[in-house]
């Protein structure tokens, strides 16, 4: 039997975050993780680093995490992969007052920013191919990043401060006394605690459940390929044909492959997840559709591809925040996708939310008990794919 004041579920960037800044402000915690290594969505997620989005709360929250990318080493330690190539979101003309919105509102929160006219744009990217683009949204500072060293490098860091980290060490239960969280079970046995974080990806609702919680998620199945081919001069989204790509190092580029696979079945042992390639027809759909805004991938051969499970909520954001029904426990999971980028200011937040009682303003928007409240998340601007 062992105890800590919080226990953190679930190893992956958001988990390894919280448990950082837990650590980090001298808080007693304990991370749990099924996996022996960084492994689930976390190992598979694109790592875009970019500050435009549909509504203006991820934008700020991707905003607060930017500078700690940017100063990694500094403020956490170790590396993280952080290239700063740029990012450039590609709209149609009917989207040029949508783009302009988000642009103004990133600028107010800092983020270097500009909305330019495809034919500028062209100077920068002679790459690409332009029809159909009515306006291009550019960050010099965003980018991409390497997911598992930023992950390893939080626990790492995490471990430093006096967190422990304890790995191949499922939790199959939640233990409750009457409305009040006791602490988790795990293969290992019982484990007291009077906090506790599920941020277990896709295994957080069953796990809610063995407490009687239930958590509106969902699991969709996303994946990714490299092919060797000549990159883009920065990380791409194209609202105009629902594609994304990156640059992969020099000379390889990133594509996500869209799968519309819902609700397959969360991975059943926690410690192998999904890691299964996309269909080959799915690749080359994807490559084809890339093609059209990058034509150097029309030939170029695939060298790998990857897919995961990720866990999606109704309005596609994240359910953050203490659980209505069982005090103590907090849920910090659902982020559809987009967790990657916004990891470090979730993680700061989470870790005042729990450690000083503090509401945070920018977490409000997430609670878990907004669809019962008719306050799911709407977009501010109408993207046709973001």
């Amino acid at each position: 039997m062992t105890a800590s004041d919080v226990t953190v579920v679930g190893g992956g960037v958001i988990g390894a975050s919280i448990a950082y800044h837990l650590a980090r402000r001298g808080v007693d915690v304990t991370l749990f993780d099924a996996a022996d290594r960084t492994a689930g969505a976390t190992v598979h997620s694109a790592g875009q680093i970019r500050m435009h989005h549909a509504d203006l709360f991820d934008c700020r929250l991707a905003a607060l995490s930017l500078p700690t990318y940017e100063r990694w080493a500094q403020r956490i330690g170790g590396h993280c992969g952080f290239a700063a190539v740029g990012f450039a979101f590609l709209a149609d003309a009917d989207r040029r007052a949508g783009v302009a919105t988000i642009a103004a509102a990133l600028t107010d929160l800092g983020v270097e920013t500009t909305v330019m006219s495809p034919q500028r744009y062209r100077i920068l990217a002679p790459e690409l191919s332009l029809d159909g683009v009515g306006t291009v949204a550019v960050e010099p500072r965003s980018g991409y990043a390497h997911p598992t060293r930023t992950t390893e490098a939080l626990l790492a860091a995490a471990g430093r401060l006096g967190a422990r980290v304890v790995r191949s060490a499922a939790v199959t239960g939640l233990l409750r006394h009457g409305a009040t969280v006791t602490g988790v079970r795990t293969a290992a046995g019982i484990h007291h605690s009077t906090r506790v974080v599920i941020a277990a990806g896709v295994h957080s609702a069953a796990l809610g459940a063995t407490a009687g919680l239930q958590l509106r998620l969902r699991t969709r199945r996303v994946g990714w390929a490299i092919a060797v081919a000549a990159p883009p001069a920065h990380v791409i989204i194209d609202d105009t044909l629902g594609v994304y790509f990156r640059p992969h190092g020099t000379d390889r580029v990133l594509f996500g492959v869209p799968l519309d696979d819902w609700d397959p079945p969360a991975p059943h042992d926690p410690a192998r997840p999904d890691t299964a390639a996309p269909q080959q027809d799915r690749i080359d759909r994807a490559q084809r559709a890339v093609a059209q805004r990058l034509p150097a991938l029309r030939e170029a051969p695939i060298e790998s591809a990857a897919a995961a499970i990720e866990a999606y909520t109704p309005d596609n954001h994240p359910l953050i925040g203490p659980l209505p029904g069982l005090t103590g426990a907090y849920v910090c999971t659902g982020f559809s996708g987009g967790g990657f980028k916004v990891a470090p200011a979730v993680g700061a937040a989470v870790a005042d939310e729990i450690d000083a009682d503090h509401p945070r303003e920018e977490l409000q928007p997430y609670r878990p008990d907004r669809f019962e409240r008719a306050a799911a998340i709407a977009p501010a601007v109408a993207y046709r794919h973001m």
